[in-house]
Formats: C-alpha cells, structure tokens, sequence
C-alpha cells in the first residue's frame, strides 16, 4: 500500500479532517499564497488508509497505517527570545550540520518561518515505514538534535508550507541561501519575507542513509515502552540485523553460526531455531539447516562483540556497544600468540605516541593505541597548553578530535594559533585582520567539538568519527546519564577505558585535583607546591587506575617553570623533565638539565 498523502490545514494550524496527494499539494500552495492563506501541512506522509482515517476523525492523531518521512525538518523556535538571538542559534545550528554531520551545503535548505527558522535536510537516518514511525523519529531527533524544537514530530503535527504567509507577523516562510543566513540582517530577512520569494527554489536532494545505526529504536512515553516493531530489542542488535539482511550466498555459513550460537545462548529450543534459519535461508539444503543448527549447539560456540561477523553488524544502539562484553571471548594461547606476532609486527609510528619523539628523554616511551591517559595538576599551571603542544607535535595523528569544556572553541584555535607559529595574542588578531587563512594549515589535523557531550554521546562519536586520539579537556566536566558522584566518575573512567579499546584509540584527559592536593608547609609554615601523586586526582580514585599512563604538571602559577612527571606506564619507566612556558605564546620549550 503507497504512502503518498499528506494531512493538510487551510487558515491556520487547525486539523480538519483533510488530506490531499503530495502531486496536489503545490496547487494548494499557489491557491493559499494567491488568497493570502496560511498553509500547514503534515509532517508525515501516510499511506491510502489516511483517507479512511479522516472520515470520522479530524486529524491523523491515532492513524494505524505506515507513514514515512520524505525529509527532516528542525524548528529554530523564536520562542522568547530576541530576532538576532534566533538568528544566531540557526547560523550554529546549520554549522553543526556541515562540521559534525558531513553535510553538504545543498542538501541544507533554510527556511525563515516568518519569526524563527525551518532547517530541512534530506532524510540521513534511514528510517522505516512503520505505524510507530513518529515516536521513532521524535527519539532520535531529541537524542541528537537537542537545541531544535521537535514537538511537531508526532501523528497530527503540522507545519507550514513554503512560500506562505504567516498571518501573526505578515511575513511569508522564506527560502534563505547559507550565505544570506550569514551576512543578512534579520530586518534585512524581514524585508524578503514581505512578498513571496517564488524565484528561489530548492532542488530537491535524495541521499544514501549516513547514520542508520543512530536510529533510537525504543523510547519511552508516559511512562510507556514503546518498542519499534521492525527493530524489537537493543539486545544482540548485530543478530537482528544479519537475520533481517537475509542469507546471502558466501556469508550463510559464518551468519547462521553466529546467529545460532546467540540463540542458544537465550534458550530457545534447538526446533525453533532450525525453524527459523529455514525461513532466514531458504534456498539451502533443510538437511543440511538441521545437521548445521545441531552440531552449533552440541559444540557450544559463543561469538562476542570483537567476532569479524558481529563486528560487520555492530550497532551504537546495542546495549552491549559500549562495554564489548556480549561474551567473555575466551581465546587460547594460540591465538593470543597470533594477536602478538600481529602487534610485534604492526608499525605503530603514525598509530601510537612516542613522547621520545616529542621529548628530549632517554628512552622510548609510547602511548599505544587503546591507551587511556590522565593528566592531573592544579589550576593555572596550563594543563590545556601541555595538551595542545602534544597535539601539534603529532600533525601524523589525523583526526584528533579535541573536547574542551573551559575554554570556547575560538579561543583554543587562537591558542593552537599562537603555539604553532610561536605568535602573540596581538599577532594573531592582526593577522587575521588582514588575511584569512593558511595559519590553520599547521594544525588541520585537530578537529573541535563544539558542545559539551555526556559518556554515551563520546562513545557515539568516537565510534562514528573515528579519531585516532581524543583529548577531553576537563574531564570533570563530563556526565554520565543517570548517575552522580562517585558512582559517575568510576563509570566515567571505565567507559573511556574500555572505549579507547574498543575503538583503538588513545585517549587523553585532563583532570583537576583535589585542593588539598596543590599545597604543602614546609618546617617554618610556608606554603609551597606539593609534588603530585597518583592520589592527589580529584573525585574518584579510578581515573588514575584505569589510566595506562598518568602525566603530573607542577609548578608555581605565579612562575613560568613547569615539571611534568610521568607517575603511572604500563611498561615503561617513569620520568620528569623541566619546561619553561612562554605565557606569550603558550609554548612549552624543554630545560635540557
């Protein structure tokens, strides 16, 4: 059955029990535009039942047939706030979409509502024609998109049309290019919205599904479960979708292994199973389904997260994702031997740090891909400029993504500025004054966040970017959903562990400390710097012992020498070196004692 009709609402947001085809709705916006009508329609396309729907109910609210979504719409709402403000919050929003979500710049299309702004993008996630459709989008939306308004993401929601009027500010929703939503006034946007802008037109973009393991398939309503019925359970997502994929010639055998091997391990009955690789294969041998299910259980095999089967399946929205913990994956010594003539041979100078390569130290000292480093001192000492000196030292290690929660994004670049070309604060903002590019060349390896993410939204953009390190610049600042205090950060620490891991990348964190960890009194009462240890870490001790290496700075604030102390390796020695920061430039350059 075709889902090709759209609810539709003349005058206003008012449901009245009205659908048209979308081939007809182009005629009901000329019509409305011509009469000064306000145009709404649905946000949904629905399938022919809508119009059965409608004859005894005025809106879509509660219709049990499919719907589908043609394009995705965010809502930059006015709300309270000022027309420069919203203004300001769609410029950021469209950015986001270009630096964090790859989007080219004409698959967005912007829109001026008449008071705030419409941002319509072609459909990324890949979302399934399903009766629960709305519920599904709403959740991932909201999961991903928190600064837009979603509330229209329901069954009845309604939006208004292009080109048409909105009748309390007597301005028409306007299409705006990226670079008028930059440069133009809002009075100057106002002015375009006064007439119907019809000689601008979008092309309309259709686009492959970027992020279809993002989908949020269960959410909660009033206290509800609502569970997709395409995708019924986040446990063993990989087994649900090699099911659903459907065999494929050159991969059954591997597929029904994994597949059986699961469901063994859930307790369904050896006859189901072999009932349902029949209906997953049906074009092999059913002799050889039963014979092949059978010798699965009697063997007993278990494939974990880390299985190449299971891995081509993976999905973020797994319970098990971000532990890799589906099976304990026991392995024999053979194959731990294998993985060590793998490591042994692998050449790790453009995947692991060799701070001997940064440093003047006497010995190798690496940062091995799936290393989770922390660095403690107290503040002022410049814990952020350590961290950026290391990261432009490494412009091999590309990309490096940086989360910083102290300091705004245009002040760490003019930072990063400063310490690559050895430039003072003035020099840089001259600089720019008169040029535009070409400093960033230095350090393009280095990509920023521009939002503050929690535990579960790091794991997902690790896993989706794919940076080879990641630097959390505090983290004290990051939260884990659900949980407080001691309990947090002990999650915190084994959740980036066991991402750096999973993800074989290297981690590295800056991490304040305690407050009685920054000073000590001599014999006559005079306060001094302490030297730091593994204890003096604020909050909970796991950052510290989860981390494969501990990097110390000490120092006076009020004085530009610094030490950095290695407290913690796992296979290499410990060791301090001396520096002295040029608060000009923010440079670390060593003392060769």
């Amino acid at each position: 059955m075709s889902s090709h009709y759209v609810e539709i609402a003349v005058g206003g947001p008012r449901h009245q029990s009205t659908c048209v085809q979308k081939s007809k709705l182009l005629d009901r916006m000329t019509e409305c535009i011509k009469m000064k009508q306000e145009l709404y329609k649905s946000v949904f396309t629905f399938d022919d039942r809508i119009q059965d729907h409608l004859r005894t109910r005025k809106s879509a609210s509660g219709f049990i047939g499919n719907m589908t979504l043609d394009s995705i719409i965010f809502d930059i709402d006015r709300s309270k706030n000022t027309d420069a403000l919203t203004l300001h919050r769609a410029i950021v929003f469209v950015e986001g979409l270009f630096d964090t979500w790859k989007l080219q710049e004409d698959w967005v299309q912007i829109w001026f509502s008449g008071t705030g702004y419409h941002i319509q993008i072609p459909e990324i996630f890949g979302f399934t024609s399903t009766p629960d459709l709305d519920q599904v989008v709403k959740a991932t939306l909201d999961t991903y998109f928190p600064e837009a308004d979603t509330v229209f993401y329901h069954k009845a929601g309604l939006i208004r049309v292009g080109y048409t009027i909105n009748s309390k500010s007597g301005l028409y929703k306007t299409p705006l290019s990226w670079e008028e939503l930059k440069t133009l006034s809002v009075e100057d946007i106002k002015q375009l919205a006064s007439t119907p802008r019809l000689d601008v037109k979008f092309k309309k973009q259709i686009v492959e599904p970027m992020y279809q393991d993002l989908i949020c398939n269960e959410v909660r309503t009033d206290n509800k479960l609502v569970v997709s019925l395409d995708s019924p359970s986040k446990v063993v997502t990989c087994v649900q979708a090699m099911y659903k994929v459907g065999e494929e010639l050159g991969t059954r055998h591997e597929r029904i292994m994994a597949m059986v091997s699961s469901w063994r391990r859930s307790g369904i009955p050896l006859s189901g199973v072999i009932d349902m690789i029949k209906s997953y294969a049906p074009s092999m041998d059913q002799y050889e389904i039963e014979k092949h299910c059978s010798d699965i259980y009697k063997k007993g095999y278990q494939f974990g997260c880390e299985h190449k089967t299971m891995k081509q399946f993976c999905s973020s929205s797994c319970i098990y994702y971000a532990n890799k913990d589906y099976s304990a994956d026991i392995v024999s010594g053979k194959d731990m031997e294998k993985q060590m003539v793998k490591f042994a041979r692998t050449d790790f100078r453009n995947r692991g740090i060799n701070l001997q390569d940064i440093w003047q130290i006497d010995k190798p000292f690496w940062i091995y891909p799936g290393y989770y480093v922390n660095t403690i001192g107290d503040t002022g000492l410049n814990k952020t400029a350590l961290m950026q000196n290391i990261a432009i030292a490494i412009p091999q290690f590309s990309p490096i993504l940086y989360l910083s929660t102290e300091f705004s994004n245009l002040l760490l670049f003019r930072r990063f500025t400063q310490i690559a070309h050895d430039m003072t604060k003035d020099q840089v903002l001259e600089h720019y004054q008169t040029h535009e590019n070409h400093l960033s060349n230095a350090f393009d390896h280095i990509h920023y966040l521009k939002t503050t993410p929690n535990l579960g939204e790091i794991q997902k953009l690790v896993a989706r970017f794919n940076p080879k390190i990641v630097i959390i610049d505090t983290i004290d600042d990051i939260n884990v959903s659900g949980l407080k205090g001691l309990e947090a950060e002990q999650k915190l620490a084994q959740g980036l562990k066991q991402l750096a891991e999973n993800q074989e990348t290297i981690i590295m964190c800056v991490h304040h400390i305690r407050k009685d960890g920054a000073e000590t009194t001599d014999k006559e009462g005079v306060s001094k710097a302490k030297v730091l240890s593994m204890r003096d870490g604020k909050g909970s001790g796991s950052f510290n012992q989860k981390a494969d290496v501990v990097i110390a700075i000490e120092g006076d604030r009020t004085k530009t020498q610094r030490r950095v102390s290695i407290l913690k390796g796992r296979d290499d020695s410990p060791f301090k070196i001396a520096f002295n920061v040029d608060m000009d430039t923010f440079k670390f350059n060593q003392i060769i004692l």
